[in-house]
């Protein structure tokens, strides 16, 4: 039977590995980057006008959403992160779990960040 730290260092290596997938696979920012927790701001002020028609009130709140549900996807430097941590762990959790480098490629992991990891193509 496992040790507990074992168990525990595989959650955490679990969730690494599962931050890092994650992060591959939401879309990358292209063009100027925009600041979106200040567009939520600026939608937020804007909704406080009186002035405002049902419809245009309508479209603000809308667009306060979609600010606010990018504002929460992974930056440039939140996968620069997360692929760090992967690196460390990669091999190791790879190796425990028997998951192969195909795998890892196969769901998009770049073949630089498995060599990083220590995963080899043929094992």
């Amino acid at each position: 039977m496992p040790k507990r730290a074992e168990v525990v260092n595989n959650a955490a290596a679990r969730r690494i590995v599962s931050d890092y997938l994650k992060a591959l696979a939401a879309p990358r920012p292209m063009g100027r980057t925009v600041d979106y927790d200040a567009k939520v701001v600026r939608i937020t002020k804007q909704l406080a006008d009186d002035r405002l028609t049902s419809i245009q009130r309508l479209y603000l709140i809308q667009q306060r959403i979609d600010a606010e549900a990018l504002a929460i996807q992974p930056t440039v430097d939140d996968r620069a992160e997360a692929e760090a941590a992967f690196v460390t762990v990669a091999a190791a959790y790879a190796d425990h779990y028997g998951l192969s480098y195909a795998a890892f490629r196969t769901c998009g992991v770049p073949a630089a960040v498995l060599k990083q990891a220590g995963i080899a193509r043929w094992a």
